[in-house]
Order: structure tokens, then C-alpha cells, then sequence
């Protein structure tokens, strides 16, 4: 996680949401999505919303490919991008479950090849490679312009990769985002199960929970129900002429689904993880998914870490397990909140409007009626420029960030990003984009200031 990503932050607020309702919460999510595809310039998505047991928010917005009229809705498919390695980390623990898999167990257990350029890949083990601590190198080039679709082009792969690749680290020492592992993971499921990665998944995964309109296959996706892939080029939108697709990065990339399904999997995931009783027959069990949802590795800091795939957030409110995903064309995020029985998933046929995933966080903020509204005369007093008093190793020059009220949002800018912060009392904000919190101290006996995770800020003027 980076503290600042060169986004700039478009989220809406509106006042008085001590108390929601169904009435007024639907409103409020069409009017942050609508405005934010406006400023985006985003050309399709679906936003699902799942709260006490039931899908309370399903709709598309936009169209499925720009300037033609195709509109999209809660049965849409997207790619999922990295959304995809938590249906992989679900396979592994269900063979887990089975004793067929151990977490301790190492990658060449399961998977087995004839030389090596670097012996330390003897030391990895699955749970290390789960939460991105094995040292194996991300993926460089997914070659979506010249895919590999044959039943072996997995294994082929993730041999290859095994038998030629350096370590970046000694595996268990660091943490290094790694698509790489996770295409050796859904090896490793073929291997154990006699099965190809694709049949595995939509035997035991998507078709258990009744996900009827997914796939990790995109070629067995119903035409008509799918959307183009857009990118943008010198400030314009187009359709992107190649398909994220190549079935050698299926495990890391390519499931394509849409809201309808991913809230069937949030119901699944939040029912799986209240019941203590163990009498719900679910894709995994209670303890199982528990377990994943138990921080593992400190990857951010103590309040963002990962555990097995999902990653880990506390937040105010309470625990969000939550995965990301970003490809050529495409991007999502999907958050859940097990304490506050709620989920949210966004799905969008573009890769650049980045700025749209913070809105599940917002709206997640919205239900449970956390976002203040602030005296405009307490957001002047916050107003100017403070400096960090003890700023990260990486930074060359001062760090700064001023902070203006502008129509009643208190808007932060470090010199080249300009954000909205979401209220959620008179002295701290919530930058959702990449949930760190933003304390301010305004006690007369002590210096003015800000607090940003661990970061120190003065007030300079």
C-alpha cells in the first residue's frame, strides 16, 4: 500500500447520515457512482451491495462497450483480475479440509521437476506462497495478446517458471506481491485433484455456491452477457482490442463474473463466518475461513496485513477482509466487513479510473452511519499546510499536505493529488482509497497538527 497513490479521490458526501435507511441509502449510492463515472470518464459498472443476509443494492450503470449502447446490468461479466486468487486460496484450504494439502507442506511436495536455478524453492512451502511471502518473482509479461488456451498450458507454465526463476528473498523473510505463486497454486490443485485448474474451480468452488454465470474459461461465458475491456490512451477512452485471457495466468487473473454472483459469494462467505455451530454445509468451513481471515503477515502495517490471500484491514468499523483486482481493461474490488454482516463488491470495464474503488468504503461508511457532517467554522480551523515531522525514508524533500474546505469537504492535496476526506467526527477523516485516516489535534495546549498512520504532520502556516 502506498500512503498516497496518484489518484485523485472523487468521493460525495452529503450531510446528516446519522440515521440511514433503505429510502435514502439507494439515492446516495446512484449519486456517488453516476458522478464519479462522469469524472472518471468510466464506461461501465455494477455495484453490489449485501447487508443482513440479504442483497440489499444490485445495479449496472453505463454501458458494456463505449459509445454503443449495450447496458449494463447485475448479470454483466467482468474480468475479476486479482479477485481471482481468493477462488484459489478457497480451492487450496478445501483440499486442506480434505488433508489432501498442508499449509506447511512445500511447493515441490505436490508439483515436481527436473532441475533448478535456484534450490531455495525446496524451502517454499503453500502458505507462504497464500500470503505472498515466498520470495517467487511476479509475473512480467501475461502475454493477453498471445494466450496459450490448451488443457496443459498451466502446468507447462508453472514448471517452466519453478525449474528457471531466481528468489527474490529467502522464502518466510519478506512480503512481495506475486502473481507468479499463485499460477504454481493452481498447479499444485491439479496435481492434488486430478483435475484442471478451470474444471477444479467451477466444480468445486463456483458451482457450490451457485455462482451460475462465472467462470475462470471466458470462452464459456455467455456472449451476450459480456463487456469490452477499455483503456485510455493521451486522455482518451477506447475499447481494448485484446481480452484479458491466457489460461497459463488463469489462477492469478481470469475469473469473470458479475454482482449477481459476487453477492452470492459475499452471502456465502459472511454466512460461513457466523456459523459457529458448524451446521451450514459451505464451501468451506466455519474454522477454515476463520482462519483465512486471521492476519498472518504485516505486509502495510499493523492495521492493513494479509492473511491466507485476503487481505486485512481494521478499520472503524471493525475487521474488512477485501481483495483488489486490476488488468489490462479492467478493475474491482471487493470488500467484506463479517462484524457488521456486510459486503460490497464494484466491478468496472476499465483500468483507469482508479478512483472508483474507494466507493465501496464510502458506501460501507454511509450504511452504518459513520459519515459526520462538520460545523463549515471547524473545518476553516483544520485548514493550511503541515509538515511531517518525521517523514518516511523515502522522501527526498519536505513532506507536506495542505488542507482547504471547499463546499463543505475538507479537500487535502500533497502538491500533486487532490482528494475529498470523508468525516467521520470533527478531527478525523477517512482517505477510503487507501483506508488511512487522517487525525487532526486541535487542543489549545497543544500544538496544531495531523497524524497520518504513523506519520507526525505540523501546522507550518
Amino acid at each position: 500500500m502506498h500512503l498516497i497513490c496518484p489518484i485523485i479521490a472523487l468521493g460525495f458526501l452529503t450531510s446528516g447520515f446519522a440515521q440511514t435507511s433503505t429510502e435514502k441509502f439507494k439515492p446516495f449510492i446512484d449519486s456517488v457512482v453516476r458522478t464519479s463515472m462522469v469524472q472518471e470518464n468510466a464506461v461501465g459498472v455494477a455495484v453490489g451491495v449485501v447487508m443482513d443476509g440479504k442483497i440489499y443494492y444490485n445495479q449496472g450503470y453505463g454501458s458494456k462497450e463505449v459509445n454503443i449502447r449495450k447496458p449494463v446490468d447485475s448479470l454483466t461479466n467482468f474480468h475479476l483480475a486479482s479477485i481471482s486468487k481468493v477462488f484459489v486460496a478457497t480451492a487450496i484450504m478445501q483440499l486442506v479440509e480434505q488433508h489432501k494439502i498442508s499449509l506447511d507442506g512445500k511447493l515441490l511436495d505436490y508439483i515436481h521437476v527436473n532441475t533448478l536455478n535456484d534450490e531455495r524453492f525446496k524451502e517454499i512451502t503453500i502458505q507462504q506462497m497464500l500470503t505472498h511471502t515466498s520470495g517467487i518473482p511476479d509475473v512480467n509479461n501475461y502475454s493477453w495478446d498471445k494466450p496459450k488456451n490448451d488443457d496443459p498450458a498451466l502446468g507447462n507454465y508453472a514448471r517452466k517458471m519453478i525449474e528457471s526463476q531466481k528468489l527474490l528473498f529467502d522464502p518466510g523473510t519478506k512480503w512481495e506481491y506475486s502473481n507468479m505463486a499463485f499460477e504454481m497454486l493452481g498447479h499444485v490443485i491439479e496435481k492434488v485433484s486430478d483435475k484442471t485448474f478451470n474444471a477444479y474451480e467451477l466444480d468445486k468452488v463456483l458451482s457450490r455456491v451457485g455462482l451460475s454465470h462465472s467462470n475462470f474459461d471466458y470462452t464459456k461465458t455467455d456472449p451476450d452477457m459480456r463487456s469490452s475491456p477499455h483503456i485510455k490512451r493521451h486522455g482518451k477512452v477506447k475499447a481494448s482490442k485484446i481480452y484479458p485471457y491466457n489460461r497459463e495466468h488463469g489462477p492469478s487473473s481470469t475469473l469473470n463474473s458479475c454482482t449477481h454472483d459476487m453477492c452470492q459469494w459475499i452471502l456465502e462467505m459472511l454466512q460461513i463466518y457466523d456459523d459457529q455451530a458448524n451446521s451450514y454445509q459451505g464451501v468451506l468451513k466455519h474454522q477454515t475461513l476463520r482462519d483465512m481471515w486471521i492476519m498472518k503477515h504485516s505486509s502495510f502495517s499493523p492495521e492493513d496485513s494479509i492473511g491466507l490471500t485476503w487481505h486485512l484491514s481494521l478499520t472503524p468499523l471493525g475487521l474488512c477482509a477485501w481483495h483488489s483486482g486490476q488488468d489490462l481493461g479492467y478493475l474491482s474490488m471487493l470488500v467484506i466487513y463479517p462484524e457488521q454482516k456486510m459486503g460490497i463488491i464494484l466491478l468496472a470495464n476499465g483500468d483507469y479510473p482508479e478512483a472508483l474503488t474507494g466507493i465501496p468504503y464510502r458506501i460501507a461508511l454511509f450504511l452504518k452511519g459513520r459519515i459526520k457532517k462538520v460545523p463549515l467554522e471547524h473545518l476553516r480551523i483544520l485548514e493550511g499546510e503541515y509538515t511531517a515531522t518525521n517523514p518516511p525514508s523515502w522522501s527526498k524533500h519536505p513532506w507536506k499536505f495542505s488542507f482547504k474546505e471547499v463546499n463543505g469537504d475538507l479537500v487535502a492535496s500533497d502538491g500533486s493529488t487532490r482528494f475529498k476526506l470523508v468525516p467521520l467526527g470533527d478531527n478525523e477523516f477517512l482517505f477510503p482509497e487507501e483506508r488511512v485516516s487522517f487525525l487532526f489535534n486541535t487542543k489549545e495546549e497543544l500544538a496544531p497538527g495531523v497524524t497520518i498512520g504513523k506519520f507526525n504532520f505540523k501546522k507550518t502556516e
